[in-house]
């Protein structure tokens, strides 16, 4: 029986304090609220069922028409993802080698991927999420409350949009769209599609100039284009070079509020010039660090405009948000980063970012149609669909231009 509850440390940053304090800001979009240590994570979750034989048994026996048994005994707390980077090109993006590897044969044409029966444990604990109520092996479980089943279906059934920008990674790309459709899949995600905002550049000069925001920012306009915002449940935006190594590492928004969460907060690099660094996981330089995977719901990403489109080249573009973040456990929160060749960094990066707050309402959502940022063309690949993104060039590059 589950008799004691896991109390997860639970990190929330404050970002920009001290570019607030500095320029007298105090308006705060999205307030930092202390969660009760009461409330568990969906990894603390788990790790109490797995901890239950006894019940886990009981669950295992379920027979019911909207309901399977997944058996959770197989997440992973860490593991190394695999490199497939040298698979030939076409053979793996856009043909039917898909169908060859298990975790392929259920996505769909576009990367969209959606099961037909749920998870008994997401049932518990959706349950537990809306009364507070741990299972045990003694309670029954409410299979027979029709209005609860259809709330939790609606729930299940809302779609998880996996948002990847992408200029000249195509190593990468493989590497990730092997590894995490497994991933998600491991984790019993149950609606989700990979959506890749690649940057059109129609002149080689320009092909090492780089807008992460406006991409972003593209791709979501693309989906309230094919989904209501009441169909949306999570916004995941990934760096296409970034695998997680730990499955209890869930990619789902906050459970108990509007938190954006970050998850990829200790890394080792494929790029690191020594063994060491290739091995071993380094936390990120600065806890301001929003980059590299970040989860946040549909309404949240609009309250604060989306991305900044003043970034060119890396460095800076996803850190530029006042929000405050939730973070999951150290141990879960680790990632390879695949190999690829150094990044561009844009000079400017900082003194971009702690203007940023001042901006916000007016650098985003709002005026990436007065950019000209638009929408070229669209792609359904058997693992992903792509976009193709005009991201409108400003008259003087790498430097901000205050557009």
């Amino acid at each position: 029986m589950m008799s004691k509850a896991i109390i997860s440390r639970r990190h929330m940053y404050n970002l920009f304090e001290d570019a607030l304090q500095s320029q007298n800001v105090t308006n705060f979009e999205i307030r930092c609220q202390n969660s009760s240590a009461k409330n568990l994570t969906k990894a603390d979750f788990i790790q109490l069922l797995l901890e239950d034989k006894q019940l886990t048994k009981k669950l295992s026996l379920i027979k019911h028409g909207t309901f399977k048994f997944c058996n959770l005994t197989f997440l992973r707390k860490q593991f190394r993802t695999k490199s497939v980077y040298f698979l030939n090109k076409f053979k793996f993006l856009t043909s039917s080698f898909k169908s060859s590897i298990n975790n392929f044969k259920e996505v769909q044409p576009g990367g969209y991927f959606n099961q037909s029966l749920f998870c008994i444990h997401e049932y518990l604990y959706f349950i537990y999420l809306k009364t507070g109520l741990l299972p045990n092996n003694e309670t029954e479980v409410p299979l027979y409350n029709s209005k609860l089943i259809e709330k939790f279906k609606k729930d299940q059934n809302l779609m998880t949009f996996i948002i990847i920008p992408y200029l000249n990674r195509e190593s990468n790309l493989k590497d990730f769209l092997f590894n995490m459709h497994k991933f998600f899949q491991n984790q019993h995600l149950n609606s989700y599609q990979i959506v890749v905002a690649e940057q059109n550049v129609d002149d080689p000069e320009k092909r090492l100039m780089f807008n992460k925001g406006r991409l972003y920012n593209a791709a979501y306009k693309y989906i309230l284009s094919k989904y209501s915002k009441s169909r949306i449940k999570c916004l995941i935006f990934h760096d296409v070079d970034l695998l997680p190594e730990s499955e209890f590492n869930f990619y789902e928004c906050d459970h108990w509020g509007d938190a954006p969460r970050h998850l990829s907060f200790f890394i080792r690099s494929e790029n690191s010039e020594n063994q060491k660094g290739r091995e071993e996981y380094e936390k990120n330089p600065y806890e301001m660090l929003v980059g590299g995977v970040l989860l946040i719901k549909p309404h949240v990403f609009e309250l604060i405009n989306g991305f900044s489109n003043r970034y060119w080249n890396w460095g800076g573009e996803d850190d530029a948000n006042n929000v405050c973040i939730k973070r999951p456990r150290n141990e879960y929160a680790i990632y390879k980063m695949s190999g690829h060749k150094k990044s561009v960094l844009n000079p400017e990066r900082g003194k971009i970012l702690f203007t940023s707050v001042i901006k916000m309402k007016e650098d985003g959502l709002s005026n990436l149609d007065l950019l000209n940022v638009t929408l070229i063309a669209k792609y359904e690949y058997p693992l992903f669909t792509k976009i193709l993104v005009n991201v409108s060039w400003p008259s003087l590059m790498p430097s901000d231009v205050n557009e």
